[in-house]
């Protein structure tokens, strides 16, 4: 196949107005050798840079030059001409080093970043994903499809989204996206090698649309569930605030809120690397939970009931002879209020409970209420603790 008629080809497939033939060409070219896929993937970037370049500031009309680029070449369907090409790929790396020079100029480490620094989790009402072009998408929706990359989204319903890789494209260099989960919710993902991920809520996950040939990576803030997909050719790694959980293929949870003093990683089946910077790797078996101060930079082992850990999956939290303030802190995921300790003394006070989600929040407190020598007393958003002489039995 020429040269120039391959570069045509490949610019048709990533504005997704290749047809039939062009797919099987390209599908051929694509898997000749190494060497091509490294050139479409570099190609793909620099078209996905002159297509993102207009989200900065600045004068050059990244989004206008592409148009002209993609008029002379798309849709002119019958121009094979290598003077021509030579023109246009010279556009393309204008369009492709003048947005990058630019974006190098705002200390700016990943173009997909743009994505992430406008959105405020406490202003979302529903679970949105924000796709790498910077588009956000509500998931509130059954049965709602989403093309991105070689990649199909579908939403099951309003708690679970799956990816479904294309039959007709092979995978390319992946995008990254960002799941934000706000307050009172949580949402389920099935990513494209069949890993589930349910995020708790005030929670978000960077991850891409597709993992590498080495790897599969994700960074994770707030909490999750992770059943991980067994693959001993890539391992799996949550980025979690500080820290990295690696694994093969498991079962585990992991808490990394920014607000919480300390990370949590908590495994229910198969094992789990977890890795502190500057520290030895330390290894967890099922029933064991590993939580990092962030403060003090020291680590500890422990063996718990993973159900309490994990009771947040099933819409309900399982507190056993907890702080009072690690209860209430918990519970803010789910209800709106803020908390005021009359005496610090108070967050000492340790209780058993179960809440299932969606009980009133005064039935809630009226049990504490009930069962303990300190008050609650609700005004508003507002709940004050305060010390009484007064044991209910």
């Amino acid at each position: 196949m020429k040269s120039e008629k391959i570069y045509y080809i490949i610019l048709s497939v990533l504005s997704k107005e290749a047809s039939a033939e062009e797919i099987e060409l390209f599908n051929a070219w694509y898997h000749a050798s190494d060497t091509n896929k490294a050139e479409y993937n570099e190609l793909k970037r620099l078209y996905n840079m002159s297509l993102h370049s207009q989200k900065r500031p600045v004068a050059f009309d990244s989004e206008k030059a592409w148009k002209n680029l993609h008029h002379k070449t798309i849709r002119k369907r019958n121009i094979y001409n290598k003077t021509a090409w030579v023109g246009i790929a010279a556009t393309l790396l204008l369009v492709a080093s003048i947005g990058s020079y630019l974006y190098k100029k705002d200390n700016i480490s990943d173009l997909n970043q743009l994505a992430y620094t406008s959105i405020n989790i406490e202003e979302l009402a529903e679970p949105t994903l924000i796709l790498s072009s910077g588009k956000q998408v509500a998931l509130t929706e059954s049965g709602l499809t989403t093309e991105l990359s070689d990649l199909q989204i579908e939403v099951v319903n309003d708690k679970i989204m799956i990816y479904k890789k294309s039959h007709y494209l092979q995978p390319s260099s992946p995008e990254m996206n960002r799941l934000i989960i706000p307050a009172d919710k949580t949402y389920e993902l099935i990513l494209p090698d069949k890993t589930r991920i349910k995020l708790n809520s005030k929670s978000e996950l960077i991850y891409p649309d597709n993992f590498s040939e080495h790897t599969r990576e994700v960074t994770l803030i707030g909490e999750a569930y992770f059943d991980v997909a067994k693959d001993a050719s890539k391992p799996f790694i949550v980025k979690a605030n500080g820290i990295d959980v690696k694994v093969l293929g498991t079962s585990f949870n992991v808490s990394c809120y920014k607000h919480q003093p300390t990370i949590e990683t908590t495994l229910v089946q198969g094992k789990v690397a977890v890795i502190i910077p500057n520290k030895p790797e330390k290894v967890i078996t099922p029933s064991q939970q590993l939580v990092f101060n962030k403060t003090k930079q020291t680590s500890a082992t422990t063996t718990v009931d993973t159900r309490i850990y994990t009771s947040w999956t099933e819409d309900k939290l399982i507190f056993k002879n907890e702080r009072i303030d690690i209860l209430l802190n918990n519970l803010q995921y789910w209800y709106d209020f803020e908390v005021d300790y009359e005496d610090e003394s108070i967050k000492e006070n340790r209780f058993s409970i179960e809440v299932t989600k969606g009980t009133d929040l005064k039935k809630v407190i009226d049990l504490i209420n009930f069962t303990s020598n300190i008050k609650l007393i609700q005004s508003g958003h507002k709940i004050t603790l305060k010390r009484t002489k007064e044991v209910h039995s």
